[in-house]
């Protein structure tokens, strides 16, 4: 039939022989991983994390999954066997959202310190340098935007299972009509998600610009007060606003011909004065951008009231006046005290610590990296050699390793439910666990973003890819839909909405989460058992 054949499964060997396989075809599955973690690793230097930890990854980690469940409905007892195939499905799903979810945690765990906005973010490489390295509260892991929106992708495809459990739940038969719909479904929701995906980069390529230009105007605001100060002249007022007196200094300054109002040469000098001081990457372009933003009656000058009312903007926009003293609410006593020599300082402080780290952190290169860097060229092929590599391997050996560990649960007389719940996702899942704990101890956002994308991204590739094919089953060979698998999948959706609802509410994970959500797996296990031994028909 194939090339797994002639492998040896371990039949009529007692215990002993397929305990030996299993440790060996894990050991392969294993490497295979390694392969996958390595290109992935690589494809980082060219793409988004997001894509790669949210489409690469675990489209690779569930064909495994699919084959394995493609398997269990093809053969003579299918009736039977297909039986292992949706334990494996509930099963990879909940190790996926508990082991890797909390493991990834634990190992990627940084200090957590207050970055000036009253909330903690994870420092990279920092662990035990701030807090203690095992903390509950105060070490932890800090993702990116596109992470979180990952998340409600695996939310909102959970839904997909309502489709058969509700007519299940409702006493109905599901026939082959509802697996055709079932099944259509969950490719349609695969095909969304894939071109999401694949746009979602563009996104994140323009949230970082805006994020840049939030930076940009808060760097001229400080340089404003910088300078102002340098004159004697405070920048701002007691109330918070900007000194007229302040705006006049500064436009004489680039005024330099008196005419009282700034022409074309003027106001590239404004610019790089002020705005693209600490950005010396800005192009030209930026300049045309920056004038434009100044410039509102486009006259090709800037007048006293349009300079004012750009810095007044600026100060307005940037995130930064939320934090600093001088813009807050205070009540008279609170004035009486304070000083507005200070707010520049508080501005400068609060700028440099907070408001360039949104955007330098995506772009910033690994300082422990040596030797001559890849080109692109380069990295596509070696990323696609390790890939491909590492998947052959894990589709390889996952179909025997499965025969293995049944061959097991025969000798040993465990129930085979739990070899499909339990030892199969481990075995089929190797490639997202392993990497995912690999990425995690890098101690970085961005491998802790990629980290937790493909936890999400393999658990919406369940719910859809191998959802589908699971239905496909059902359709092609009039399968009947039994009480044990409404119960799986059930508790199955139960857990996606938990670490769901926590994957949705911060970017920061503290360390006390992770004991919580990996004990959702062997509550899961349990609830599972407990009700498929009350469900079950009397004989």
């Amino acid at each position: 039939m194939g090339i797994t054949d002639n492998l040896p499964l371990g039949a009529n060997e007692g215990v002993e022989g397929p305990l030996f396989l299993s440790i060996v075809y894990g050991f392969i599955l294993l490497k295979g991983a390694e392969y996958i973690s390595e290109g992935s690793e690589l494809l980082l230097q060219v793409i988004s994390p997001g894509i790669i930890g949210g489409l690469v990854l675990p489209v690779l980690g569930a064909l495994p999954d699919a084959v394995i469940i493609m398997m269990s409905g093809c053969g003579p007892d299918a009736t039977e066997e297909v039986a292992i195939g949706i334990g494996t499905l509930a099963g990879s799903t909940i190790m996926l959202l508990t082991v890797a979810w909390a493991g990834s945690l634990v190992v990627g765990r940084c200090d957590l310190v207050d970055r000036g906005d009253s909330n903690l973010a994870a420092v990279d490489r920092s662990l035990g340098k701030h807090n203690s390295a095992w903390s509950l509260t105060q070490t932890g892991v800090t993702t990116d935007t596109m992470t979180r929106s990952n998340s409600w992708s695996m939310i909102l495809s959970n839904a997909l299972y309502l489709i058969v459990i509700i007519p299940a739940l409702a006493g109905m038969k599901v026939n082959g009509t509802i697996d055709i719909i079932a099944m259509i479904m969950a490719c349609l929701g695969l095909v969304i998600y894939c071109v999401y995906q694949i746009m979602s980069p563009r996104l994140q390529k323009r949230r970082l610009k805006r994020a840049k230009s939030r930076a940009m105007k808060a760097n001229a605001v400080m340089n404003a007060a910088k300078i102002s100060r340098k004159f004697g002249i405070n920048f701002f007022e007691i109330d918070g606003s900007i000194s007229w007196r302040a705006i006049d200094v500064l436009f004489d300054r680039f005024d330099t011909d008196g005419s009282d109002s700034l022409e074309m040469h003027e106001v590239k000098g404004l610019i790089s004065g002020l705005i693209l001081t600490n950005f010396p990457d800005t192009d030209e372009v930026s300049e045309e951008t920056w004038m434009n933003e100044i410039d509102k009656n486009k006259d090709g000058k800037c007048s006293r009231e349009e300079f004012k009312s750009a810095m007044e903007s600026w100060l307005t926009q940037h995130p930064v006046h939320k934090q600093c003293p001088f813009l807050k609410d205070y009540s008279d006593s609170e004035e009486e005290h304070w000083n507005p020599n200070n707010a520049a300082d508080d501005l400068e402080n609060t700028n440099l610590t907070h408001l360039h780290t949104e955007f330098l952190e995506d772009e910033e290169d690994d300082d422990d990296e040596e030797g001559e860097p890849l080109t692109a060229t380069q990295v596509y092929m070696w990323a696609a050699l390790y890939l491909l590599g590492g998947s052959a391997i894990i589709f390889i050996f996952s179909d025997p390793l499965v025969d293995t560990l049944a061959n097991f649960a025969t000798a040993t007389k465990i129930p085979k439910f739990v070899v499909g719940f339990v030892a199969t996702p481990f075995a089929s899942n190797s490639s997202e666990l392993v990497s995912s704990l690999i990425f995690a101890s890098k101690k970085r956002k961005k491998n802790i973003s990629l980290t937790f994308s493909q936890v999400y991204g393999a658990v919406t590739m369940n719910n859809t890819m191998c959802f589908a094919v699971f239905m496909a089953l059902f359709a092609i060979n009039g399968l009947e839909w039994k009480v044990n698998f409404t119960i799986e999948i059930l508790v199955m959706m139960v857990a996606i909405l938990l670490v769901g609802f926590v994957a949705v509410q911060s970017e920061t994970f503290k360390l006390w989460l992770a004991p919580i959500i990996l004990l959702i797996y062997p509550v899961s296990l349990g609830v599972i058992l407990a009700l498929e031994s009350a469900f079950k028909p009397k004989q």
